[in-house]
């Protein structure tokens, strides 16, 4: 997509979670109560206005996207109303105002208050619908709640993308293809398919540093992603960057 003059995306962090997933090296935090969310959006919204009036004006600059990322963003809904009212007049008349959330903090009433906010599109973190698979990376959810998440989207019709790992302890390049199966039958409009890195400040990369943890080998992975590559290719996928594909028109624009 050709942008604008003065085109821009906006991202804006969440960093609370209920939980930390093992291989997770994003800024977040699992210690927090509703005063600290509550000072924490604060300053989010007061650094919003201060933008808004500088440099975000009506007719100078829109917006094309805005990404809240996490953290755990979808952990909450009413909190976003300020934001959304100082982002109404700057979003242009096609923007994507995307939301990432976990499977098992999403239900029908969260999302029609997304939706009611301006929210458009939701990052849908599933991971893998192996249970060994969400055991290692200590998710919350099951492959269950994940398929029920992606009917509540599909039922309102919401555009949204699938986030999934692999290289996890004990995955096969045949438990890789079931994945890459299940997807087929759901067809999201947006696909992120990562290799899992064992990052040093995290559990499992501390694991590996003492020898408790062994990742797999650089073949595992050129063979997962080669997969992937020629599967999604029959199912008229577009590969749209080294990580994501997408159907035609549903091009993640905050990418």
């Amino acid at each position: 997509m050709k942008s604008k003059k003065n085109d821009f995306g906006l991202y804006i962090h969440i960093p609370f979670c209920s939980k930390i997933c093992h291989y997770c090296d994003f800024s977040k935090t699992s210690k927090w109560d509703s005063s600290l969310v509550k000072s924490y959006f604060h300053v989010i919204e007061k650094e919003l206005f201060l933008w808004r009036e500088k440099y975000l004006k009506p007719n100078q600059i829109s917006l094309s996207s805005v990404y809240l990322g996490g953290g755990t963003p979808g952990l909450f809904a009413q909190e976003y109303k300020k934001i959304a009212a100082y982002l109404e007049n700057i979003l242009q008349s096609d923007y994507e105002f995307t939301i990432e959330a976990n499977p098992e903090d999403f239900d029908e009433k969260k999302l029609l208050i997304w939706k009611g906010l301006g929210i458009n599109r939701v990052s849908l973190g599933i991971q893998t619908f192996n249970t060994n698979g969400l055991k290692f990376l200590t998710r919350a959810h099951t492959a269950k709640k994940s398929l029920e998440s992606i009917e509540i989207l599909q039922k309102h019709s919401f555009n949204y993308s699938t986030d999934f790992i692999y290289g996890w302890k004990g995955q096969s390049l045949e438990d890789w293809q079931r994945d890459l199966d299940t997807i087929a039958s759901i067809r999201p409009p947006h696909l992120s398919l990562y290799s899992l890195t064992y990052e040093p400040g995290t559990p499992i990369g501390r694991a590996q540093l003492r020898g408790k943890l062994e990742s797999k080998d650089d073949n595992f992975y050129t063979d997962c992603y080669e997969l992937s590559c020629g599967f999604l290719r029959q199912l008229n996928y577009v590969h749209e960057e080294v990580s994501n594909w997408s159907q035609k028109g549903k091009f993640a624009r905050h990418n």
